[in-house]
């Protein structure tokens, strides 16, 4: 039974098995009530107002309906999208400012109040104000104190909680609300902050919620909103870009997600004839061949859709369907790892995570299949990684070193996709490729000063090697973590930031940790000032430069000192990962050429950061993206 509630109107509100804390700005000490339990025991059962003296009182400290509404102005739609809790991110855009601020619950042990669609608490803590969740939570009573009337009764009940406690003791105690003008700027500033998963809210949950208020809804306005929040929490919104990006394609896809398709097959074949294959077509294909597969061909295709899958790094419904597929095929150790990347990964709709969660579920519960080697994604995700790599491995000899993707995927993969996609990912077409001038064709160059003289040599070197004989490995300068913000690495101690130029060069392994670093910094504050992305030295950071240089460069080619200065930025982002993630040391950075300059990785691994860089300007699609190339030196440096 509930401690203490506050009611509106007659109305609960809220409720908790302890006294609340913002609650108490509603009501003056003197309008307690007590009771007589026993001669000579008076005790408090509650306090007492109006909601025209509740609303006076919240005014007076700083909390108002009106800044309430300018608040959820602020919200809409960035931050209101990075806050929602699960499903109710599609929802998120049309939530009234009630709804952003509303927590029906109070928990007592940890002081939290637990919003319904937002992560009220999460808000609150990346506002950096004091008593923030307080002010937070205090604009949602007010917005509920301003549908009411103003003669209306407010009531806090304290009974069951003082009645165990000592006679004369009281809850109320007094509440600030400093800086809560402040609200909207500070949720302003909120606005670039990278999306993150709120859990808590499913897809059925939500539209149960919806479809309660909905039919108790009094007023026909209101039961219209909540009507149209319903069907927009219904329906998966249909793609504007990617492979299902196509009407009759995502048609499709929900005709076969319904089990309300027909003649299949009919239908991509004239999709086929008219726009020819895509990645779209073939993906559908395949869920359908998977329907009607038999226990002979179920593992065939179960390998063809998975070696696809490991091709598409952010087609979600291909990862669910291989994921699917080896369910199907009784193989729950294949079908985990595809299902546990789509409940990590970052801005994926919320009904394949749920799915994807129900899979891991269900993994969990079967009995493992046969023992396979294991698949190493590239999908982006937010803890695809340890947080730190032991201090030491050991590695096998050179010869059992896999010199591709360890995935026992990958050769099938690349034959797959060269077979069956007609329109593979094309990267955008980059202004910059009308411009006469050209530095090299097909080739990367660098060296210090900026080149003039031929394509250097470093866009040749291999993913790793493996050196023979023990390296010794000085202690890093600068500690490593993973996940930290990139705009904000830290520096040696004692050494102080300064301008720095992509001309410059390293005389040692130190400066060069710190020109990188430096150089890394100007890279993330262009990412985040021109592209809204936010870098960190993780998986989804490499994931978005890997992006980001692909579309950068359509042709393949660097064009002035200006795109050689972009490529030595990402590639001091590279390197500062590696060296930060994965324990690496710089070795040689003695030539000229900067694609020749190596790091050396426990116990005895070889890398050229800069190298890797330039090779995939120069190959593109053709390369082994950065993706898979840093969870194959993760996957090296973790086996111990």
């Amino acid at each position: 039974m509930s401690k203490s509630t506050l009611q509106i109107s007659g109305r609960l509100v809220i409720a908790a098995d302890a006294p609340m804390e913002a609650e108490y700005a509603l009501f003056d000490p003197e309008e307690i009530e007590l009771r007589a339990s026993e001669p000579g025991r008076i005790y408090e059962v509650g306090y007492a107002t109006d909601v025209s003296q509740a609303l006076q009182r919240l005014e007076a400290l700083g909390v108002t309906p009106e800044l309430a509404r300018r608040c959820a102005g602020a919200m809409h739609p960035a931050v209101a999208m990075a806050y929602a809790k699960g499903a109710a991110r599609t929802v998120a855009k049309q939530l009234s400012a009630k709804e952003l601020f509303e927590a029906n619950t109070y928990e007592s042990e940890t002081k939290r109040y637990v919003g319904t669609f937002v992560d009220t608490e999460a808000l609150a803590q990346d506002l950096e104000l004091p008593n923030a969740r307080l002010i937070v939570h205090a604009l949602y009573l007010s917005l509920l104190l301003e549908e009411a009337g103003p003669e209306d009764p407010v009531h806090l009940a304290t009974e069951e909680y003082t009645r165990s406690r000592r006679a004369g003791e009281r809850t109320h105690r007094r509440v600030r609300f400093e800086g809560a003008a402040e609200l909207p700027e500070r949720i302003r500033e909120l606005s670039t902050k990278e999306l993150v998963k709120h859990g808590g809210l499913t897809r059925a949950a939500l539209t149960q919620l919806l479809q309660s208020r909905a039919e108790a809804a009094r007023d026909v306005e209101e039961c219209d909103r909540l009507g149209a929040l319903l069907r927009t929490a219904e329906t998966r919104e249909a793609p504007t870009k990617g492979p299902l990006a196509s009407p009759e394609l995502w048609m499709l896809e929900m005709d076969l997600r319904d089990e309300k398709a027909g003649d299949v097959d009919r239908r991509i074949d004239a999709f086929e004839r008219a726009l020819g294959r895509t990645p779209g077509s073939t993906y559908l294909r395949l869920r359908n061949g998977l329907e009607l597969s038999t226990p002979e061909t179920i593992v065939p295709l179960a390998e063809k859709i998975a070696a696809l899958a490991l091709t598409m790094t952010d087609f979600s419904e291909l990862w669910l369907l291989a994921a699917k597929a080896w369910i199907k095929a009784n193989d729950p150790k294949r079908a985990l790892p595809f299902a546990k990347d789509l409940v990590n990964a970052l801005n994926i709709d919320e009904e394949i995570r749920e799915r994807a969660e129900a899979i891991v579920a269900e993994c969990q519960e079967l009995p493992p299949g046969p023992s396979v080697p294991p698949i190493r994604s590239s999908m982006p995700t937010r803890q695809a990684m340890s947080s730190n790599p032991p201090d030491r491995v050991s590695l096998p000899p050179a010869s059992q070193v896999p010199t591709r993707d360890l995935s026992h995927f990958a050769e099938e993969a690349r034959k797959f996709a060269s077979r069956e996609l007609v329109a593979a990912r094309s990267p955008l077409r980059d202004p910059r490729s009308e411009r006469p001038e050209r530095i090299l064709d097909n080739a990367a160059r660098s060296s210090f000063p900026p080149p003039t003289g031929d394509p250097v040599k470093g866009a040749s070197r291999p993913p790793y090697q493996v050196e023979t004989g023990p390296i010794v490995f000085p202690d890093s300068p600068i500690p490593g973590r993973m996940g930290e913000l990139v705009a904000n690495l830290s520096l040696p101690e004692g050494v102080a930031a300064r301008p720095v130029s992509p001309d410059e060069r390293p005389s040692s392994a130190l400066e060069a940790r710190v020109l990188f670093t430096l150089l890394s910094r100007e890279l993330a504050d262009q990412y985040n000032r021109e592209l809204g992305i936010v870098l960190r030295t993780n998986l989804e950071g490499v994931e978005a430069i890997q992006s980001v240089l692909f579309e950068r460069y359509p042709d393949h080619s660097l064009r002035g000192v200006e795109d050689l200065h972009d490529a030595l930025r990402h590639g001091a982002f590279l390197s500062e990962v590696i060296a930060r993630t994965l324990d690496g040391t710089w070795d040689n950075i003695e030539s000229t050429d900067i694609g020749d300059w190596s790091m050396v990785l426990p116990p005895n691994l070889r890398v050229w950061p800069f190298g890797r860089v330039l090779r995939l300007i120069a190959k593109g699609h053709k390369e082994r993206d950065l993706v898979s190339y840093y969870l194959e030196l993760t996957t090296l440096r973790s086996r111990a």
